[in-house]
């Protein structure tokens, strides 16, 4: 307003202030997307960074219940799954010593029972049972029954002890009255069929006995203790003299 009383105005447009607010608005809006976008990504990469540990060990856990005994966790710098790390290889190393134990035990068992000394046992007369053989009628002629069950190849093997003992069962009189194969069995339980019957006559008890103590006899044994899983030795008597 001057000395006169005459009022002035000074007018501004506004339209380039407006698209100066629309240019801020634009650059504030992408740099919220543009963080946004940003924070879910490293976000992500972040989860799955710390989560990483927690997979592992599902997936070894899950593959030592399968049966890889031989699974393991890799070594990580940090200050809390560490530790857990180091119980889980722990507990897996414990797992599979003792499973590589309880095969070996088997193993070994397995092995045992297999071996001819163990088999001896089962298949083989002892002194015992010679010594209670000979209180009964040593003098007497006697007829004893050979039931067999062979292991597997084991009949080439008993065919061989056969021939030995023909030969060294001549001096004790010993007469081979049958001896034929097993077929399949018409009346018996399962896995109770025999594979060989043997029936051999003795001037007497005695010469049995003395048969078996026989060193020349004895050198051939070991045939028939290895061709043999089960077998059953049993003096027979007359049916018309009892």
């Amino acid at each position: 307003m001057d000395e006169g009383g005459a009022v002035y105005l000074e007018m501004f447009s506004l339209s380039e202030l407006d698209r100066t607010l629309r240019f801020l608005s634009a650059v504030l809006l992408a740099g919220v997307a543009v963080s946004a976008v940003l924070g879910f990504t490293l976000g992500s990469w972040a989860g799955r960074r710390a989560l990483r540990p927690l997979s592992e060990l599902t997936d070894a856990a899950a593959r030592v219940a399968a049966g890889d005994l031989a699974a393991r966790l890799p070594q990580v710098d940090d200050a809390e799954l560490g530790p857990l790390v180091d119980t889980f290889n722990d507990t897996a190393d414990a797992l599979q010593r003792r499973v590589e134990r309880d095969i070996q035990f088997a193993g070994n068992v397995s092995h045992e029972l297999r071996s001819p000394q163990t088999r001896a046992m089962a298949i083989d007369p002892t002194g015992g049972d010679l010594k209670a053989f000979l209180a009964q009628e040593p003098d007497e002629p006697v007829t004893m029954l050979n039931l067999l069950r062979f292991v597997d190849g084991g009949k080439a093997l008993y065919d061989e002890y056969i021939e030995h003992f023909r030969r060294t069962s001549v001096p004790y009189g010993a007469e081979i009255v049958y001896y034929g194969y097993g077929r399949a069995a018409v009346v018996a339980e399962q896995g109770q069929s025999w594979d060989a019957v043997l029936v051999v006559r003795y001037p007497s008890r005695r010469a049995f006995s003395d048969m078996v103590r026989d060193a020349d006899y004895q050198a051939g044994t070991h045939l028939r203790t290895r061709a043999l899983v089960e077998a059953v030795l049993q003096p027979l008597a007359d049916a018309s003299s009892t």
